[in-house]
């Protein structure tokens, strides 16, 4: 499990940007974020699968999750760096990367918040709904969520 994020990772972020360089070239400066959304939309269904299925096949959803789900890091960055005005550009960039590792780096606070929100929900089903399937939603929403509507 180890390797997946480290090779995954660093071969999408650099496959994402220089796909994002090719397609600009040919499309022009907004074309970056089309990649993004197709690499996250094609990353979404295998993180998915990580929450879906049983050890293995669960690790094996993670090698297409990081090679197509890391393509947004450098790709963004550029976005950044080629949209702010010069001027603002370490400034957009330091609230760039404080939303990033501070406000998503703490967003699995909120599992058990929604899993407590979801269980409410269903407090008067019957028959009973498990806490397992609230903690399935809960992370659902938070894990493969983000690919779709980040």
């Amino acid at each position: 499990m180890s390797w997946i994020p480290i090779v995954g990772g660093i071969f999408s972020v650099t496959v994402g940007g220089l796909l994002s360089d090719v397609i600009v070239k040919r499309l022009g400066l907004y074309s970056r974020v089309i990649v993004i959304i197709i690499s996250l939309t094609l990353a979404a269904p295998f993180a998915a699968g990580t929450l879906f299925f049983l050890p293995p096949y669960a690790y094996l959803c993670q090698i297409p999750t990081y090679l197509f789900g890391e393509m947004w890091i450098g790709i963004t960055i550029a976005v950044l760096v080629e949209l702010v005005p010069s001027d603002i550009r370490t400034t957009g960039i330091a609230v760039y990367l404080f939303i990033i590792t501070n406000i998503g780096g703490n967003i699995q606070l909120l599992v058990p918040v929604i899993k407590n929100h979801i269980k409410e929900m269903h407090k008067h089903d019957i028959p009973k709904y498990p806490d397992v399937n609230a903690l399935r939603t809960a992370l659902y929403i938070l894990y493969p969520g983000p690919y779709l509507y980040g």
